[in-house]
């Protein structure tokens, strides 16, 4: 999880802006981390989760995924 490799356009667009890419990136990275810990809460408290989770073990291509794991 961390973000290290932007892409040079994205590197040059913040230099052209003045923006200093280290505060950038700890700004970024805060970010992120708050939206994927909603994301997560909010796909760990959804009512179908457990349908889906009893349905997944029907699907070959899921249990391929889980025993490559």
């Amino acid at each position: 999880k961390t973000m290290t490799n932007f892409r040079s356009t994205v590197n040059l667009v913040l230099q052209k802006l003045n923006i200093l890419l280290t505060l950038f990136y700890s700004i970024f990275q805060q970010a992120y981390h708050v939206a994927y810990k909603k994301l997560e809460n909010h796909v760990l408290q959804h009512p179908a989760r457990s349908l889906f989770k009893a349905v997944q073990i029907f699907d070959s291509q899921f249990l391929t995924l889980t025993a490559a794991n």
